[in-house]
């Protein structure tokens, strides 16, 4: 089996000055990844998808897919509900889209009475309802529930098509223990050095404004030259350090506006956000006079 390894990076919705969707643009940021050594691309952050309009989602993914065909894989965020049935449905659209492979997150409005066996059945119904590679986000700390090690090598054990997880950095350890190669695991800022440095393959990156920084700190990885890496990050945590902004849509699109994209709306980010974005982005990625 495949193994799925290097930068995964989101991307952001980008706005026209109507507020409508911008699918030249939104094209030209997913070439500028996989010109900068990006291999796994994602579609838009679920929180931005309030602000499309009905059947731009669905445009944004055969974007994303037709501008990675052959170059990287396209990973679909599915948007999830309450309703098992319309996570399948939401599944099940964004695979006609065309992308290579969906992510799905834990079910909505859990209870603490909900096991891991509920969340085993929860995640079978809707890899069965797709031919499409799957990618599990994990990420208690913002769900507010945990897929276990466990549960994750049942998953692997029964679908060939799961092939990554995106996990918080605690719990690497005992997935690789369990697991070793079969699953490929993916972590957040910060800890991309240290999880590669444990056996994790994936930079889950939220930085589309900048990578070449991504893809050049994961190669001195790839390489175990964890001394390099780590001072690079330090060199660069400035620029990395944005990712983590919150509102993260408006933030990332005023990222991308000072790396030289049309991204649009960014309007009402507090002035210090705006001042960290713009000295950052200044600083690592415009042309030094």
């Amino acid at each position: 089996m495949k193994k799925y390894e290097g930068v995964a990076t989101i991307t952001s919705c980008t706005l026209d000055g109507k507020g409508r969707f911008n699918a030249a643009e939104y094209e030209r940021i997913i070439d500028h990844q996989i010109a900068n050594g990006v291999k796994l691309v994602q579609g838009p952050l679920i929180d931005e998808l309030v602000e499309l309009a009905p059947g731009e989602y669905r445009l944004a993914l055969k974007v994303l897919a037709k501008a990675t065909k052959g170059k990287a894989l396209s990973i679909a965020n599915v948007c999830p509900s309450p309703d098992i049935n319309q996570t399948i449905a939401n599944a099940k659209e964004c695979a006609e889209c065309g992308v290579d492979a969906l992510k799905i997150l834990t079910p909505l409005y859990v209870t603490p009475e909900l096991t891991q066996d509920d969340l085993y059945t929860y995640f079978s119904a809707v890899i069965r309802a797709t031919s499409c590679l799957v990618v599990i986000y994990n990420q208690p700390s913002r769900t507010l529930i945990n897929v276990a090690p466990e549960t994750l090598a049942r998953l692997a054990e029964a679908f060939p098509q799961l092939v990554m997880v995106q996990d918080d950095i605690s719990q690497l350890p005992a997935i690789k223990r369990r697991l070793g190669d079969r699953l490929s695991v993916g972590v957040k800022f910060p800890y991309w050095v240290a999880s590669h440095a444990i056996g994790g393959e994936v930079f889950y990156s939220r930085v589309p404004y900048a990578p070449l920084a991504m893809h050049e700190l994961y190669q001195l990885c790839a390489k175990s030259d964890y001394l390099a890496a780590r001072k690079m990050f330090y060199d660069r945590y400035d620029l990395y350090q944005l990712s983590a902004l919150r509102p993260g849509g408006k933030a990332l699109r005023l990222c991308l506006k000072q790396a030289g994209f049309d991204a649009g709306d960014s309007e009402g980010l507090p002035e210090k956000v705006h001042q960290q974005i713009t000295q950052a982005i200044g600083k690592h990625l415009r042309p030094k006079s």
